[in-house]
């Protein structure tokens, strides 16, 4: 059985998909502790571990320009 996975709300995931959860193909075990700056979540497992990541290029700009 392949895990469901919340998509977050304004992510670019949530764009292409058009859904709030989705099955994912993933079993690991490991996550991202602490994202970089410029990186955001757009999916999240029911544990709360992070499932899906991408370039926060809008709010990157915003914190290094404003």
């Amino acid at each position: 059985m392949r895990p469901v996975i919340g998509i977050l709300a304004d992510t670019p995931l949530h764009g292409l998909m058009g859904c709030e959860e989705m099955q994912a193909n993933s079993f690991h075990h490991q996550t991202i502790k602490e994202l970089g700056q410029g990186l955001a979540v757009m999916a999240v497992a029911a544990d709360g571990q992070n499932r899906s990541i991408f370039e926060d290029f809008i709010h990157a700009c915003r914190h290094r320009f404003f």
